[in-house]
């Protein structure tokens, strides 16, 4: 099957793979970039489905402020308050939702 599959609801990632090559054929699509996978089916469009499937918690915005004094990005998701390079993500690792910088 050639279904497009979204990018990975956490990391951002858009390397997306099956996982499982078992016999029979079972299908477990994830990120191989964090990991991060659905449980494995029997039926492909139905793992497909599974993993383009998003909840409304995944689609809100995780705040992080730049804090000029220490010269950092902070964030109150799960009490993480020391990553410089947040930059580079479209998702907090943290949470997974969509990263909203404010300056």
């Amino acid at each position: 099957m050639n279904a497009e599959l979204k990018p990975c609801p956490f990391c951002g990632g858009t390397y997306i793979v099956n996982f499982s090559v078992t016999k029979p054929p079972t299908y477990k699509y994830g990120c191989a970039q964090c990991g991060i996978a659905t449980l494995s089916s029997l039926d492909e469009a139905e793992a497909i489905a599974a993993w383009n499937t998003r909840t409304a918690e995944l689609r809100r915005e995780c705040v992080w402020t730049w804090n000029e004094e220490c010269g950092r990005w902070e964030t109150n998701c799960r009490n993480y308050n020391n990553h410089k390079h947040i930059s580079l993500w479209d998702f907090c690792p943290f949470c997974g939702k969509r990263i909203k910088e404010v300056k």
